[in-house]
């Protein structure tokens, strides 16, 4: 069974991150935000945090443009529209369908590709958005769902997801979680 850990950045040093990251034995670092800027940390924009990463012996890998939770895709909004720039993380997430990017030829590459890189690394993979709260992130609602949702699984590849908590404590996904159908309307 392949193992993937999950994580999010927040608001804390590049140093407590690494540190989190040592703790649980992740050698790659795959980050999946859309945006991968930060003005609040800048030390967790992408060619900074690369740089950081690489210099301590692990490996960064950008999959946001196919992984990401703010596709630039139309298609996969309620709206079919993609939201302006500046949009409040919670607005945004009400006008994507997670269930329509899980659809995408493009997203099925990126899940794909993630896959061969937890194969091929030893050691963990861990990817990696902006949210602290794996539950209010898109690493759930849309990456590990795809991966672990029995109506919506993108994946016949057994795989384990663990997040990795702020404290350095982990939760392990449960399957079960999402063993929940959605109701059709029968009008």
């Amino acid at each position: 069974m392949l193992t993937l850990y999950t994580i999010g950045h927040s608001n804390q040093s590049a140093e407590e991150f690494l540190a989190l990251l040592q703790q649980h034995g992740v050698m790659v670092l795959v980050d999946v935000r859309s945006h991968p800027v930060s003005k609040y940390v800048p030390h967790f924009n992408k060619d900074a945090l690369q740089t950081f990463i690489e210099a301590h012996g692990l490996s960064y890998r950008y999959a946001g443009q196919y992984l990401g939770g703010q596709p630039d895709d139309p298609s996969v909004y309620k709206t079919e529209t993609v939201p302006e720039a500046g949009t409040s993380r919670e607005k945004f997430l009400k006008k994507v369908d997670y269930e329509a990017v899980m659809q995408q030829d493009w997203y099925h590459k990126g899940i794909q590709r993630l896959l061969e890189i937890v194969a091929e690394t030893e050691g963990g993979v861990a990817i990696m958005c902006s949210e602290a709260a794996p539950h209010d992130c898109h690493r759930y609602h849309l990456i590990t769902r795809s991966l672990l949702d029995p109506y919506v699984r993108v994946t016949e590849e057994a795989i384990q997801v663990i997040h990795i908590l702020r404290d350095g404590s982990r939760e392990v996904v449960d399957p079960s979680e999402f063993d929940k159908p959605t109701q059709l309307s029968l009008f």
